[in-house]
């Protein structure tokens, strides 16, 4: 099937000139205003590759008004005009005859080969060609495009766009071979990849410290080939309230990128209610101060026990003592005895006997010491 040019086209070729040429080597229709309203349009034959036109009628349209986007050529490369008021104006070059026709709805049937235009049994329209259905608008509103079919429905000030096979299932919608789905300007699944490498980057950061008034960090993340860089700090304001912030962003400037998804932040604050409990985990340097103050209590227990160790050796001496003490108390108080004894039986007179005496009463005091202290 050969094409059709507007106007507009056909007047930049005519000032380039036309030049006769045979009727099969042309392979588009052009439509020029003649500028006289007797005349009304010339209707030229082109060859594209040289910009040549050949001239092969003219026709008065109905009101000499016509519309180019609803204008086509037949499967016969007949050249069909949609005049003013719904008038279709169809040249036939073969034959050199014109035809005028109201029958909107038999003459676009021509657009398609071997197609057909039907009202379906619910209201609707469909276009088929071969029967296969090309497009169909349902009674509800849907447009149908394709026997599985991508279909676009406006409703409650929404314009609905979703998927279907032959059989009415529901089926994805999947943009592929490069395609890009933008919103906006923005591509949506470079978008999900950025949020994903944002939110990566944004747990690497610290969290709120237990032994330090205040943390900072940097960190990174990725997902599926975005990238992306993150910085923050988080305080301890004191033991019932800290605040943490932080900022991620994509440093690389990316295709559809848009305004606004290439960075991500947070803030937050954290109140605590009720009793405080001392956490179980302890800090590195509290750590360090318990094995210290474990080590200087060790080295003191070492020297009591060496003190212990040094008070029972000096106990075992003096026990030694004491037990010699003893028996040598003994043997005293039996020599003491035995020379009392001896004493009053050997005796001669009073005065010997009162010296005796003494001398008895004095190893008796002695003995009776000795035995106390025992």
């Amino acid at each position: 099937m050969r094409r059709f040019a507007s106007s507009a086209l056909a007047s930049a070729i005519l000032l380039l000139g036309g030049t006769s040429v045979k009727a099969e080597e042309w392979d588009f229709w052009a439509v020029d205003y003649s500028g006289d309203s007797s005349i009304g349009n010339i209707v030229y034959t082109c060859v594209s590759a040289t910009g040549s036109c050949t001239q092969r009628t003219t026709k008065v349209f109905n009101g000499n008004g016509w519309q180019t986007g609803s204008s086509y050529v037949d499967e016969d490369n007949n050249l069909v005009i949609y005049g003013s008021g719904g008038i279709l104006h169809t040249y036939d070059l073969v034959n050199d005859t014109w035809t005028d026709s109201t029958d909107q709805f038999g003459n676009f049937q021509k657009i398609f080969q071997r197609g057909s235009i039907k009202k379906t049994s619910d209201g609707g329209v469909k276009i088929e060609v071969d029967e296969t259905k090309l497009i169909e608008r349902k009674s509800n509103g849907e447009l149908h495009l394709g026997e599985n079919s991508w279909i676009t429905k406006e409703e409650n000030g929404r314009q609905k766009v979703y998927a279907k096979d032959a059989a009415g299932n529901p089926i994805p919608i999947d943009y592929t071979n490069g395609t890009k789905l933008l919103i906006n300007g923005r591509d949506v699944d470079q978008a999900i990849d950025n949020v994903g490498a944002l939110s990566a980057a944004l747990t690497g950061l610290p969290t709120v410290p237990q032994d330090s008034p205040l943390s900072c960090g940097v960190g990174a993340g990725a997902h599926s080939g975005s990238n992306a860089l993150s910085g923050g700090c988080a305080s301890k304001i004191n033991e019932r309230l800290t605040f943490n912030a932080a900022a991620s962003f994509i440093p690389a400037n990316q295709e559809y990128q848009g305004t606004d998804n290439s960075w991500s932040g947070r803030a937050g604050f954290v109140f605590k209610l009720g009793k405080i409990n001392n956490p179980t985990l302890i800090s590195m340097k509290e750590k360090k101060g318990m094995q210290a103050k474990i080590t200087e209590l060790s080295a003191s227990n070492t020297e009591i026990k060496d003190a212990n160790e040094k008070i029972q050796s000096q106990n075992k001496e003096l026990k030694a003592k004491v037990d010699s003490f003893e028996l040598e108390k003994a043997a005293l108080v039996a020599r003491l005895e035995k020379i009392e004894q001896i004493a009053l039986a050997n005796h001669k007179d009073e005065k010997t006997a009162f010296s005796f005496l003494n001398v008895s009463n004095l190893f008796s005091s002695m003995r009776s010491f000795l035995i106390s202290s025992n």
